[in-house]
């Protein structure tokens, strides 16, 4: 956390730059996305992995950074339902992540205190996107002034028949 008098910036640098050393990734090359489009993950794809401890615990990571990584949620989320079978595509999915973070591990949530104080909330709906169950995923995030202060990707428990 870096804090002024007029701004707050939270974020976890070094925490990403030790997830990148473990992994033998500070060398790497960064990438500019952190995962191709139209990816669709659906279990028993590919090979399982020869470490699952090692995909859990990187999801796991993953998870705690995605508390300055808002652009990191929908796709930990997804990941996540993965956890008790890790594939091997599963786990590019991972790297490709952590090449992503390497672009700018310094990444987090600016709050300027100077700012007028007003509340934004966006909401979305992904319509039956999971090939397995049809569930939708749903996510929001809300806005102080111009900062994220809130926001969650998540599973729908039930199958919608319709969406609206």
């Amino acid at each position: 956390m870096f804090a002024s008098p007029k701004s707050i910036v939270l974020k976890q640098s070094n925490y990403a730059l030790d997830i990148l050393q473990e992994n033998g990734l500070l060398a790497s090359k960064h990438m500019h996305f952190h995962m191709e489009q139209k990816l669709k993950l659906q279990p028993d794809l590919g090979k399982p992995v020869a470490d699952p401890c090692q995909y859990q615990r990187l999801i796991g990571r993953l998870f705690y950074l995605t508390v300055t990584w808002l652009d990191l949620s929908y796709l930990v989320q997804v990941l996540s339902q993965f956890i008790q079978d890790p594939r091997q595509p599963y786990l590019n999915v991972v790297v490709c992540i952590l090449r992503y973070i390497k672009l700018s591990p310094s990444q987090g949530i600016f709050l300027l205190s100077t700012s007028a104080l007003y509340l934004q909330a966006y909401c979305d709906l992904d319509w039956a996107s999971c090939p397995t169950t049809c569930r939708s995923t749903s996510g929001y995030v809300v806005f102080l002034s111009d900062s994220p202060v809130s926001w969650k990707s998540k599973k729908q428990v039930i199958v919608s028949r319709f969406s609206t």
